[in-house]
């Protein structure tokens, strides 16, 4: 159990830099790696568990709050560039509210070619 939340983080990081520039929710990350080929029984509990108990100082993702929402993103990515915060990618007007459309899903079963190795590990444990 605690290797497949492990596992979980790396294999999302393994997505290409254009979709991890996105930060995105705990649910939004779940359905990301769901739509990129594991296992549809993967739980929002175990995404939530994941960030709380393997992601200790932000070693794969860095975290913002937005408007009460938690956003994600690979570390690594937000080093490069630590200005781009979530309303910038996720809000037309701060006032208003208004939401851009931002497509953060995958290629449909991506994540067998990206990180195999990842990906067998989680689909089998799930």
């Amino acid at each position: 159990e605690s290797r497949l939340k492990k596992n979980l983080l790396a294999l999302h990081n393994s997505l290409p830099e254009s979709l991890l520039r996105i930060w995105v929710t705990a649910e939004e990350l779940r359905l990301r790696l769901i739509v990129g080929g594991v296992d549809e029984s993967l739980k929002i509990e175990h995404i939530r568990d994941a960030l709380r108990r393997h992601n200790t100082d932000f070693i794969f993702l860095t975290s913002r709050v937005y408007a009460d929402v938690i956003y994600y993103r690979p570390t690594l990515i937000h080093e490069k560039d630590p200005k781009d915060l979530p309303n910038g990618q996720r809000f037309k007007n701060k006032a208003t509210g208004v939401q851009n459309r931002v497509n953060v899903s995958p290629d449909r079963n991506c994540l067998r070619s990206f990180d195999a190795v990842n990906y067998c590990k989680v689909n089998e444990t799930l």
